[in-house]
């Protein structure tokens, strides 16, 4: 009789254990962690499209699914989920990084109604009507997007903004320095914001450099003479 009182004593503990133990990876928070400060997602509607429910088992999570679930609402591809971190024993961190559109596109035709505002990576998509821009970026001129920017302007503008990233302008800084990029047979126009001033540069495989080359230039002018410019490089 006490061996069945001693076994049924072990097999309450091993209860209580199970429950404790699952009790304890039970996700109590979900958070957001930004690679940058965000221009137009918030913590509160990506933590509503991950659709992570409290009170669930940290181990059940399923990665892709919260990707896939996210990704359906930020349908214009301006979210990128990096990461998602489980804080044991009962906390969920996701990492993201937020595409900032800061290129208008023409979609279709140079001068129609349609553009795709997209990212220097050109990693957003989504069509939208030229009349919902309504904040700071640069506009495209002589080339429009069809059905892919994997051609060669937008290859060689892709150059001339990561010369621009490499020269530490961040996104909020391109768009205050750049007003246009005018795209031509044989150069690319570089048109800057304040005054009469442009970077025009040769379309080749070194337009990168050329873009470096073009904005030293600006910063060994005078402060008075960088409101009216044309460089060439």
């Amino acid at each position: 009789m006490k061996k069945k009182y001693i076994a049924f004593g072990v097999g309450l503990l091993i209860i209580a254990a199970i429950v404790v133990f699952a009790n304890i990876f039970l996700i109590k928070s979900v958070d957001v962690v930004f690679v940058a400060k965000p221009k137009f997602a918030d913590e509160d509607s990506i933590i509503h499209a991950s659709k992570i429910s409290l009170n669930t088992n940290i181990f059940n999570l399923d990665d892709k699914e919260i990707e896939k679930n996210i990704a359906s609402i930020y349908d214009d591809n301006s979210l990128q989920v990096l990461n998602i971190e489980r804080v044991f024993p009962n906390k969920v961190r996701i990492h993201v990084n937020e595409r900032k559109p800061i290129l208008i596109v023409p979609y279709m035709e140079e001068n129609g109604e349609k553009c795709i505002p997209t990212d220097i990576d050109f990693q957003m998509v989504k069509v939208r009507d030229k009349q919902e821009i309504n904040y700071p970026a640069i506009l495209i001129k002589g080339a429009f997007v069809t059905d892919s920017f994997n051609i060669g302007a937008f290859r060689q503008i892709n150059k001339i903004m990561k010369a621009f990233k490499d020269l530490k302008f961040t996104e909020d800084g391109m768009t205050t320095f750049i007003k246009e990029i005018v795209v031509g047979e044989d150069h690319i126009r570089v048109v800057l914001r304040h005054g009469d001033c442009v970077f025009e540069l040769e379309r080749d495989e070194d337009i990168y450099n050329r873009t470096l080359d073009a904005y030293n230039k600006f910063l060994s002018l005078d402060y008075a003479d960088r409101t009216a410019f044309h460089i060439n490089a």
